[in-house]
Formats: structure tokens, C-alpha cells, sequence
């Protein structure tokens, strides 16, 4: 039965977890993070685009609660990315744009 990954996540021993990126649509140069719902642990964030080119990926230690700023060594041009948050053996993505 096809599920996405974000369904996949939500129904997980760690539901359930909010993923608010902002701002969202942005310009490229830092987007805000909000976790929660999150057990306090390590994950790996990776912003990627289209061609599936890492432009940022880092590794945090969160609490239940989280709010990270990724600022991008250069500013990301225009269109679709994807932010993926590894936990545990778990992946949630969330869709960012950047337009100016």
C-alpha cells in the first residue's frame, strides 16, 4: 500500500512531529526550521535541489522542541528544494521555495 514519507513518519512511535519551515516561499539565504514532537536526539538536515545537489547538510542535537536556523553559505537560486530531516531510521521532507 503506497504511503508517503511524511504519512509514514506521522504514524511512527515519534508522532506526531510538525515541520514548519519559514519563510516559505524565501530568497535563498536562511530559512528557519521549527521541530516538535521530536524525542531529544540527533538528526541530520539536508537541503537539496532538484538534481538532488546537497547545498547545505548538517547534523544537530535537538529537544522536543527545536528551532534552527540554516543560513546557506550562497544563496540558493530560484526554485524547488527539498529539506530532509534524517531521525533515528526515519525521514520527513518538507518542500521549500525560493523565489525572489
Amino acid at each position: 500500500f503506497p504511503v508517503t514519507i511524511a504519512q509514514e513518519s506521522l504514524e511512527s512511535e515519534h508522532a506526531p512531529i510538525v515541520v514548519i519551515l519559514h519563510p516559505n516561499p524565501n530568497e535563498g539565504d536562511e530559512v528557519q526550521l521549527y521541530l516538535k514532537g521530536l524525542d531529544a536526539e540527533r538528526i541530520l538536515v539536508k537541503v537539496v535541489d532538484q538534481a538532488g545537489n546537497a547545498h547545505y547538510m548538517n547534523e544537530h542535537f535537538i529537544e522536543e522542541t527545536a528551532v534552527l536556523n540554516i543560513q546557506f553559505s550562497e544563496k540558493l537560486p530560484e526554485g524547488m528544494y527539498k529539506v530532509e530531516i534524517y531521525f533515528a531510521d526515519e525521514l520527513v521532507v518538507e518542500n521549500l521555495e525560493v523565489k525572489r
